[in-house]
């Protein structure tokens, strides 16, 4: 059972390195989303 958005590829084991570079992606995507979340609160003020 995978997470959501996550894919399984068997085959392909992750490398660290492309690990890393998946965890970079996702802390600027969450930042990214955080930042516009920031922005519609500091607009309903």
């Amino acid at each position: 059972m995978t997470a959501p958005g996550v894919t399984a590829t068997p085959a392909l084991p992750p490398t660290p390195a492309l690990l890393v570079v998946d965890m970079q992606n996702a802390l600027a995507a969450m930042a990214y989303r955080a930042s516009g979340t920031v922005a519609a609160i500091a607009r309903l003020q």
